[in-house]
């Protein structure tokens, strides 16, 4: 699997065709995509895309982190990349995640 800022992506996507870390954040069958939500209004469709591609792609496994409740993800990002989501990674919960190696 691999972790991956979405801010990160967005800054690296248009270079993407010689960037190896995009190509592996789009290959990956299990992707962490980071702050979903913290890159740019104008980056919003280069996330919605990658999760829509990772979606049509044998359905990897993508799960994102955020801020963002249900409601301003769908509101952001679109029901439909919404509901592939759920469909490709689920839908969890919670009020904190650590890094393995990070303390509380």
């Amino acid at each position: 699997g691999l972790w991956f800022s979405a801010a990160e992506y967005c800054e690296l996507y248009p270079r993407r065709e010689e960037t190896d870390l995009v190509r592996q954040a789009e290959a990956a069958y299990y992707l962490v995509l980071d702050d979903v939500g913290e890159e740019s209004q104008r980056d919003n469709y280069r996330i919605s895309r990658l999760i829509a591609d990772r979606y049509d792609s044998a359905h990897q496994v993508t799960v994102c982190t955020t801020n963002l409740d249900g409601k301003s993800f769908r509101d952001r990002y679109g029901v439909r990349v919404a509901s592939r989501l759920k469909e490709i990674g689920g839908t969890v919960e919670c009020t904190e995640v650590v890094r393995p190696g990070e303390k509380p």
